[in-house]
């Protein structure tokens, strides 16, 4: 014969933390302690009163219900190209005191926020009599460096930056080197690497940016 059971959830509180999350994880398993019986098989139910949508871009809430749990992820899906790009050079250039462009080595994003930038400069120093030679990305504050003084011949050089930007915007790898009479050059193994983090958190929004279990709040993108 079939059952009735109510269960009573606790009251959401002003903001959302880990013993609210708690107090509703033990409401659900007090309710389907009281469901079970012999040789029936249940399960929890959940009712959603407003229309589920899912945003194109994790992690906004825009469209989801105020008090709403759902899982995300600071990534989105692999089919998403914008997430993480990667460029390779296209060809090889013989450095010189004036920054040069890197063949092939650029990339442009297209959604705006936080970025893991990664730059690899495939760098040979060939007698240059103590020169510098340089790699970096256009408007870096920062640079990949190789000191012709200890290092000959192929030292690749890498550098690293968390940075915000705004989309559209092109990233581009060049190269240079201080002086001396060589000919030292980077190679095609040089690369650039583009990872969105996450987006910016809209104005007064509690309830963005990247988590694993994420509970809506009034004060979240609508």
């Amino acid at each position: 014969m079939a059952r009735v059971v109510r269960q009573s959830l606790p009251q959401p509180p002003p903001v959302y933390d880990q013993t609210y999350i708690s107090r509703l994880t033990d409401a659900v398993n007090e309710y389907m302690f009281q469901a079970q019986a012999p040789a029936e098989v249940i399960a929890a139910r959940f009712i959603l009163v407003d229309p589920l949508h899912i945003p194109a871009d994790v992690p906004d809430t825009t469209g989801l219900p105020t008090g709403m749990m759902y899982l995300g992820s600071a990534f989105a899906a692999s089919a998403d190209t914008t997430v993480i790009q990667q460029a390779w050079a296209t060809a090889g250039i013989t450095l010189t005191t004036s920054s040069q462009l890197i063949p092939g080595g650029s990339v442009t994003i297209s959604r705006s926020g936080t970025y893991l930038l990664i730059g690899t400069y495939d760098l040979t120093a060939a007698n240059e009599q103590g020169a510098l030679l340089y790699g970096s990305i256009v408007g870096a504050m920062h640079n990949a460096i190789i000191d012709t003084t200890s290092k000959q011949g192929r030292t690749p050089a890498s550098q690293f930056g968390v940075v915000n930007l705004t989309a559209p915007q092109t990233l581009q790898l060049h190269a240079w080197k201080t002086g001396g009479t060589g000919n030292s050059s980077v190679g095609t193994e040089s690369s650039i690497i583009a990872l969105w983090i996450a987006g910016p958190p809209a104005a007064g929004a509690a309830g963005t940016g990247p988590g694993f279990l994420t509970v809506v709040g009034t004060g979240d993108k609508q």
